[in-house]
This record gives structure tokens, sequence and C-alpha cells, in this order.
């Protein structure tokens, strides 16, 4: 997992290196969400994702608190928005503050990680 955000944060640091000298850093940007989504989906208990937009353009607005599966959003890559207008650059890309957090409902996550470990609690108990 700690890879993953490794990953993450180059692809970050790269994007906004290559933002504030006024050039292309929507794949880098790209490629850190894609990080993200995949670093989401390592935790098995977390099935869904959900947007949440920060800047304030309208088009990102559009996009707050959408859900999606972690497949469908790493199939579709919703954020960064290519039509974000939030402090765009020479480019022509708005740096999307766009981001992704756990869709799931918190208490059956809770719920589903208990049962499992009593499950695997009882699989102990027996085998000794």
């Amino acid at each position: 997992m700690e890879d993953l955000h490794k990953l993450k944060m180059m692809y970050f640091q790269k994007a906004l290196d290559l933002f504030r000298k006024d050039l292309n850093f929507f794949d880098e940007l790209f490629e850190s969400k894609k990080c993200e989504l995949l670093k989401f989906k390592e935790f098995k208990y977390n099935k869904k994702v959900k947007i949440l937009s920060s800047c304030g353009c309208n088009s990102c607005e559009e996009l707050n608190g959408k859900v999606y599966t972690i497949d469908e959003a790493l199939k579709l890559m919703p954020i960064p928005n290519p039509g974000c207008s939030h402090k765009t650059n020479a480019s022509g890309k708005g740096w999307c503050r766009c981001c992704y957090v756990s869709g799931d409902d918190p208490i059956e996550q809770a719920k589903q990680m208990n049962k499992e470990f009593h499950k695997d609690l009882a699989q102990i108990i027996l085998k000794h």
C-alpha cells in the first residue's frame, strides 16, 4: 500500500512542477488519481468511492458527491476533471482539486470487518 502512496505522490509532485512551469501536467495528475484509486482497492472493505470537490468551478461541482464503485471509477476516471477551470495555466487545463473518499457506509464496513474477525478467530480456536 505504501508503494502506491509513494507513486501517487511522485506523480502529483511532477504534475505540480509542470503546472507551475505552464506545461501540460494533466497526464501526471491523472496517474496520481489512478494510484489513489488503486490504493483504495487494496483495502478489501472499500468497494465504492465518492468525489469531493473543493475548487468551486462549475464543472467540478457537478461531480461533487457522485459515488462510483472503484472499478467504475478506474474505468471512467472522472477526476482529475478535464473540464476543471480552477487555476488554469498556459496549457489551458485547470488544476483539479477534486479527491476521492470512501463511498462505503462505515457501519457496514465495520460489521463486515467484525464478522470476518470472528470467523478467523473461530478457525484459529478450532485448530488448537
